[in-house]
């Protein structure tokens, strides 16, 4: 059986959609623990009703205590083997829960994601590196998975450290579940996550800058312990958004980019190709040489657009980096790792 532990707090005005998106999976053997977080609106009768008419659907109550709680009190009241995570402003494509099941037990893997597509506020697609060394590599700069499209085995959703805090957006729990456990993506868009100011995700914990730097070195020292300490300089710098101290640093950031792709993953391929743009763009104070250095840089992380090179050779030669308002003309298609390429496989957000 799988659960799908549904949070619920103040959330009547997309319920009932995402309530119905679930009732209406293919997958037959499902049960549905929606907890109510204390909601001063009409949530809590809303989802009683569902139970009155559904016997698929248990609801729970309780006092306002936050996501992290919630959900750890969902698993623990649940009784499927697997455990489904569904947050209540979003909508699952029918053959989520079937196709989740499938890709996890052929597999062999502990948890299981998908691609999504974002609708509301903003649109797009949000792609992610499917296989497990991928997934681990991404996680160099970001989560490399959404909590709402996870699909678990019963031991992980227990595991009182990570898969309660990792459905907050913390970035540390994912390093840690990625050390534990086997994880995968569905290369499949199977979860519409909506984009709006009351979302559940909106005003969750995110890593600081300087708190995402220092999980991320410790990361890359975990995957690549001979990483020397110019290496960690500079790498440090791609992961805070900075200036490199020079071109030689500059190289090194390329050849440790490179090095993390994952062959056979192209969403990795393409993340890590806008990370390089990036940081070159944010070393444009060097001078030309950040524009001879993405060139230098090897094939696989070089992507950028006629626009953008155009962008980078101009910024270089003026010595001004990303951000700075010298050629508002070039400035339009957004800083590189917010502009979707296609279909977005590119950014930290979802």
């Amino acid at each position: 059986m799988v659960s799908v532990v549904l949070p619920v707090y103040n959330g009547a005005t997309h319920l009932a959609e995402a309530m119905d998106s679930i009732l209406c999976q293919t997958y037959p053997n499902l049960e549905v623990v929606a907890v109510d977080d204390g909601s001063t609106d009409s949530s809590l009768s809303l989802l009683q009703e569902y139970a009155r008419v559904d016997s698929r659907v248990r609801v729970l109550s309780r006092p306002h205590q936050g996501l992290p709680a919630v959900m750890k009190h969902g698993a623990g009241a649940s009784r499927g083997n697997l455990i489904a995570h569904q947050h209540q402003d979003d909508v699952a494509l029918p053959q989520r829960l079937e196709a989740q099941v499938d890709h996890l037990q052929s597999e062999r893997l502990d948890v299981s994601s998908t691609w999504i597509e974002r609708f509301g506020a903003s649109q797009g697609l949000g792609l992610y590196p499917t296989d497990h060394e991928a997934i681990r590599r991404e996680l160099v700069f970001s989560r490399g998975m959404l909590s709402p499209t996870l699909l678990m085995r019963r031991e992980v959703a227990l595991d009182d450290w990570s898969a309660d805090r990792a459905c907050c957006g913390a970035c540390e729990p994912w390093v840690h579940l990625a050390s534990r456990y086997r994880l995968g993506v569905v290369p499949r868009v199977l979860l519409r996550y909506r984009i709006h100011p009351g979302q559940t995700s909106a005003g969750l914990a995110h890593c600081r800058t300087e708190a995402k730097r220092e999980l991320g070195l410790r990361h890359l020292r975990s995957l690549y312990p001979e990483l020397t300490s110019e290496d960690e300089e500079a790498m440090g710098r791609v992961l805070a958004s900075n200036c490199q101290q020079d071109r030689r640093a500059l190289a090194l950031a390329a050849r440790w980019l490179a090095r993390l792709i994952e062959p056979t993953d192209e969403v990795l391929r393409l993340r890590m190709a806008r990370r390089w743009l990036a940081a070159c763009l944010a070393s444009a104070p060097l001078g030309p040489c950040s524009w001879r250095e993405y060139h230098q840089a090897p094939p696989r992380v070089r992507d950028a657009q006629p626009r953008e090179r155009a962008s980078l050779l101009l910024r270089s030669l003026l010595r001004r980096p990303m951000g700075s308002r010298a050629v508002p003309w070039l400035s339009k298609a957004g800083p590189p790792m917010q502009r979707a390429k296609g279909p977005s496989a590119t950014g930290d957000s979802p």
